[in-house]
């Protein structure tokens, strides 16, 4: 605690337990405390146990203040993004719910920006309604639109091929 940390997205760089806050190794923010949703997104520790980073967006969709709030569950009223708890609810008009499944409209982006749909659905633009996501593609399939099945590459033509071996010297 207090060492020097170069920003909060390396708090994997602090010990265990510590997140880097404002320049230097901290214990996990208390509640109305700040902390970087960006940070506890990429290492999960902003925030004490039972707190998460609640974010406030300005009318234009730019994080206007990040705060350590209690997590709140299903009904229970709301007004921040990542208030709610699981990645699977969102704030809706003021109360804690469920993200859509499949064949549900989409949420908006300026309501929940980061997900809008359940985990393992996405939003298919061109129905605005929530699906499931598109499967990897195998060897010799386009990866325009799609990830390449695990240990293939996508090459410069837009088709998926066996990953080259790295070279180690």
């Amino acid at each position: 605690s207090g060492a020097a940390c170069l920003s909060e997205k390396a708090s994997a760089r602090c010990a265990a337990g510590l997140r880097c806050h404002e320049g230097k190794c901290a214990a996990p923010g208390k509640a109305g405390e700040t902390c970087d949703v960006g940070a506890q997104l990429e290492t999960g520790l902003q925030c004490d146990a039972g707190l998460n980073c609640g974010v406030k967006l300005s009318d234009q969709g730019v994080p206007e203040s990040q705060t350590c709030v209690a997590i709140k569950g299903a009904g229970e009223a709301c007004s921040l993004i990542f208030e709610c708890k699981g990645l699977d609810q969102y704030c809706k008009e003021g109360k804690c719910a469920s993200l859509p499944k499949a064949g549900e409209a989409c949420v908006d982006k300026k309501v929940s920006p980061f997900a809008q749909c359940q985990p393992t659905f996405e939003c298919d633009e061109t129905t605005s309604k929530c699906a499931a996501e598109p499967a990897d593609a195998k060897a010799g399939e386009s990866c325009e639109k799609v990830s390449c099945d695990s240990g293939l590459t996508c090459n410069a033509s837009n088709v998926c091929e066996a990953a080259a071996a790295p070279v180690c010297k």
